[in-house]
């Protein structure tokens, strides 16, 4: 998927790995700003907000230290997240299909995203009797307890020296960067009305939403502070829709 949609738009300026790298921040940029102007007009905004929703994310994914570091060496997922993250924005189910299917040519593990994305799409739409910050809390509580297997897995599946940490602490110094950007996010939406901020129905539907995957992935990759590269796969999909 990535050399093919590499190599078709910038094939003529490709020449070494550094033009090939440019031509993938590019369309990972291409990507982010078509997910933003989508889900913009999935919350009811016109064309005029929506391009305005675009505009300002390109300068805040550039100034997003996680998302722009990790895609560094990690083109290929990011991409094909991205455009997991537009099949689920669509209502009809073939189209969500389409861009699944599309998205795991671009890295297999899509896949396993789409079903977790989608369980908890599930779960804050179908229990309304579960309060928000409940639904938060079930979120992370969830990705802490799959950190465990994952940490598990590490021990028993390992390539290399099988040595899963970084010799720098870069790895919690994201991880806290990433929790207390999104606990200051939380706060802000719990006090918005001091704010005169009021969102409609389908943008609470689309922050909850949001809320509880970052959530769901700030559990998930607690055990992987102490490896900067894991950490930054595992948290790939968060680094995503925080910004937005």
């Amino acid at each position: 998927g990535i050399y093919l949609s590499v190599y078709t738009v910038f094939n003529s300026i490709i020449v070494d790995l550094q033009s090939f790298a440019f031509a993938s921040m590019s369309l990972v940029f291409a990507f982010l700003m078509l997910f933003v102007f989508c889900a913009a007009r999935k919350i009811e905004k016109n064309a005029l907000q929506a391009a305005f929703f675009v505009l300002l994310s390109v300068l805040i994914y550039s100034l997003w230290y996680p998302s722009y570091a990790s895609v560094l060496w990690v083109w290929r997922s990011h991409m094909a997240f991205t455009l997991l993250f537009l099949g689920m924005l669509s209502s009809r189910f073939i189209v969500a299909v389409f861009f699944v299917a599309l998205s795991i040519l671009f890295h297999y593990s899509s896949g396993i995203l789409a079903v977790v994305v989608f369980s908890i799409f599930i779960f804050v739409d179908r229990f309304p009797r579960l309060s928000v910050p409940t639904k938060y809390a079930i979120s992370l509580l969830v990705g802490l307890m799959g950190s465990l297997v994952v940490g598990y897995l590490k021990q028993v599946v390992v390539s290399g020296d099988g040595n899963w940490e970084s010799e720098t602490n870069a790895g919690l110094f994201v991880y806290a960067y990433v929790f207390l950007f999104v606990l200051a996010l939380m706060v802000l939406s719990a006090w918005r009305k001091y704010f005169n901020l009021y969102f409609s129905g389908l943008e609470n539907a689309m922050l909850n939403r949001m809320f509880c995957v970052a959530l769901f992935f700030l559990g998930l990759s607690v055990t992987s502070v102490n490896s900067h590269q894991d950490l930054m796969r595992i948290m790939q999909p968060a680094f995503i829709i925080i910004p937005f």
